[in-house]
């Protein structure tokens, strides 16, 4: 029991942290280190992290507000795009066994990692979008990121971020601080609907929140001193790490 404490408050802990540097909300950390330190079913290891999602995010949120970083208008539209396809992901989920969903996760880990690090030596093409084609892509972007949030139980955060910086040219420290604030969204209807799937472990969760608040703070306050090359580059091998060790996890396990 002790130990099974101790490895949740530093899933949060580290979640947390990994959240307010990359903006991803921490459920695409927790839910992969919850099966595979804690050993949860998959169906609570996708419901339980979207329910800490909004007081961590909101925690990194205040902190890149602070800075002037947070896009508000692209957060708002995305988010609400985000909030209707995360009820309907989180609804799809009972199609699908644990194990396919935990796949299906690692190989969007996988994937978008090589979409960040494709555009690595882009740099940033800073010219304005017009209007109309800034809210039709951020539209878009928040309805991916939100049913794959709703599906995968994951935040949506590895998605956005990269989807900001690729197809709506924000650069990257507003990028994370702004899908923090996406997140904060539309975490808020996918959450509730796995509640009433029976998807959450409260007790569980209430230990994975007191790490997560606590290095949600933390990680944002490195991430504004850092240049953002080095923040793609950490990012990029977070993510590719993360998806192979669930991957094989799943497979050998």
């Amino acid at each position: 029991m002790l130990i099974g404490f101790l490895t949740a408050l530093a899933i949060g802990l580290f979640a947390g942290v990994l959240s307010g540097s990359f903006g991803i909300g921490g459920a695409s950390v927790t839910t992969p280190l919850m099966r595979m330190l804690l050993g949860v079913p998959g169906h609570i290891a996708l419901g339980t992290p979207l329910l800490l999602v909004l007081p961590s995010a909101l925690t990194g949120v205040w902190v890149f507000y602070r800075r002037g970083l947070v896009k508000f208008k692209t957060s708002i539209t995305c988010g609400l795009s985000g909030s209707v396809f995360a009820v309907l992901g989180a609804l799809y989920t009972v199609e699908f066994s644990s194990k396919t969903l935990m796949l299906m996760t690692s190989v969007l880990l996988i994937v978008f990692s090589l979409l960040l690090y494709r555009d690595l030596g882009r740099g940033f093409k800073n010219e304005a979008l017009p209007l109309k084609s800034k809210v039709f892509r951020s539209v878009c972007v928040g309805g991916v990121s939100g049913f794959v949030s709703g599906f995968l139980g994951i935040g949506g955060g590895f998605i956005l971020v990269p989807l900001l910086v690729m197809f709506l040219r924000v650069p990257l420290h507003k990028s994370i601080a702004s899908s923090l604030a996406i997140i904060a969204i539309y975490a808020v209807p996918g959450a509730i609907t796995h509640f009433m799937l029976g998807h959450v472990d409260l007790s569980l969760a209430g230990l994975l929140l007191a790490g997560q608040i606590v290095g949600s703070y933390v990680g944002a306050k490195n991430t504004v001193e850092t240049d953002e090359k080095t923040l793609k580059n950490l990012m990029v091998v977070f993510l590719l790490l993360l998806g192979v060790c669930l991957a094989v996890y799943e497979f050998f396990i």
